[in-house]
């Protein structure tokens, strides 16, 4: 079966979490990431019908100059570079691109997650990592955006300023992270919510508008005319967050943080009812939700729902019965039948298609 290789990894994550992390936490990630970026890194180059575009785009790019001035140049000069130092070798490329996304992951989760086991479940189950299997370009940008957070975290704006733009580079839609450096000045607190909660109704009201404005930065000309609501995976976030909220409180300067990240996701994924290319930006902010769903499950906090060790260890089993149920019903069980070009049909590259 196919799609069985996403869950040995899923089981991966889990039995050597409970057996490595905590006799030696480096090596638990180590083998993370080493396992995430072969399983990505090997996958056949045409398991999708973006590789298939993407492998044009490395060949193209290594038959012409270095002064192409293209939308996202950073990414041009990537594949430009990986393909002479490989010989036009578009696996190489692939593995490069794991590496890279997979080692960034691994740092910040080594850095500031409380549980690496679950970061590594959010990580599988809300879907950033398959979403790395085919949208490349978009999963290097979000490695940088990740890395951008130690900026946040140890008050370091150039060291944030750097990834962004690096993020920026890759791809000029990761740009939307430059806010989040600015929103941290402000100490999450009652007036912040408020402001967020009436933000939240101004932005629905003013959706048309909105999305208008931001998908001409990211599309260029693009006109949306339909709107199909929310959606459930709003109402996730807004769950998610609000759950951090009510068991570690606001008295944590660095979990409060990364609550400004996911409201702003939330904030993003209210335009997703116009097209797809909201998620995508939300995705941006929800991505650090590897960091802001172990530390709201496993530390000790001074929120209204505050529980004690024995109590976290059992929110945490909980935790991890829901993301493995929302992994399976929006990633997994989706009829594959013979069509080839979709990633729960998992190959390596060197088996035959």
């Amino acid at each position: 079966m196919p799609m069985a290789v996403y869950l040995i990894a899923l089981g991966a994550v889990l039995v050597l979490g409970r057996w490595l992390e905590g006799r030696s936490r480096g090596w638990y990630i180590l083998l993370m990431v080493l396992l995430h970026t072969a399983l990505c890194g090997l996958r056949h180059p045409h398991l999708t019908g973006d590789l298939m575009k993407y492998h044009w785009e490395f060949l193209s790019a290594g038959q012409q100059s270095w002064m192409v001035f293209s939308k996202n140049p950073g990414f041009y000069w990537i594949m430009k570079g990986i393909y002479h130092l490989s010989g036009g070798n578009f696996q190489v490329f692939l593995l490069v691109s794991a590496a890279i996304s997979q080692m960034a992951a691994g740092w910040i989760i080594w850095k500031f997650s409380p549980a690496p086991w679950l970061s590594y479940l959010t990580l599988h189950c809300l879907g950033f990592y398959i979403f790395g299997f085919s949208a490349v370009k978009q999963a290097l940008g979000m490695a940088f955006v990740l890395l951008s957070f130690q900026g946040i975290a140890e008050n370091r704006p150039w060291l944030f300023l750097g990834m962004a733009a690096v993020a920026g580079w890759i791809h000029r839609p990761m740009l939307a992270i430059l806010p989040a450096y600015a929103l941290t000045w402000f100490r999450i607190d009652r007036q912040v919510l408020i402001g967020y909660v009436l933000l939240g109704v101004l932005l629905f009201l003013l959706r048309e508008q909105a999305a208008a404005l931001l998908g001409q930065a990211y599309y260029g000309e693009r006109v949306f005319s339909r709107y199909s609501g929310l959606g459930g995976r709003f109402f996730l976030i807004l769950l998610i967050t609000g759950a951090g909220l009510l068991l570690r409180g606001t008295e944590d300067r660095s979990f409060g943080n990364l609550c400004h990240l996911m409201a702003v996701s939330a904030l993003l994924q209210m335009l997703s009812g116009f097209d797809n290319v909201f998620t995508r930006l939300a995705d941006v902010y929800l991505q650090f939700s590897v960091l802001y769903i172990p530390s709201m499950a496993c530390l000790p906090g001074s929120g209204p729902l505050a529980l004690n060790s024995r109590s976290r260890k059992l929110l945490a089993a909980g935790l991890a019965v829901c993301l493995i149920w929302f992994y399976y019903w929006t990633n997994l069980r989706v009829e594959i039948g013979n069509h080839l070009d979709n990633y729960l049909n998992f190959q390596f590259f060197w088996q035959e298609r």
